[in-house]
């Protein structure tokens, strides 16, 4: 399943709850979440908040979408030399294959 969390504070400072196993992915800073990833939430024998949103993986390209018009991810430009490029913007379709191959790395179809 498809996480929106936040961090939360105890005395090791802040770090990603407990319930998520895989975490710290497409970071809204503004609203300060995080996504990450836990397994089966109806065959899970742990708690997880029932208040935690639970993002399809639809509802996830959007989220990366919103927050690379924000934010442009980018990538390395192969150009040759140092510091004579600057790194390239990735493209819708390219946010949207990042996706992809986050969910398909991790089963969520």
């Amino acid at each position: 399943m498809i996480l929106e969390y936040m961090l939360e504070k105890n005395h090791h400072g802040v770090m990603a709850p407990s319930w998520v196993a895989d975490g710290g992915y497409f970071g809204d800073w503004v609203a300060n979440t995080l996504v990450g990833y836990t397994p089966d939430l109806a065959n899970r024998n742990y708690y997880v908040p029932d208040t935690v949103t639970v993002l399809t993986k639809a509802e996830l390209v959007t989220r990366a979408l919103r927050l690379h018009a924000i934010n442009p991810q980018t990538k390395m430009n192969p150009a040759e030399g140092i510091n004579v490029h600057p790194d390239i913007e990735l493209t819708s379709d390219e946010v949207t294959t990042l996706v992809d191959t986050w969910c398909s790395d991790r089963g969520i179809s």
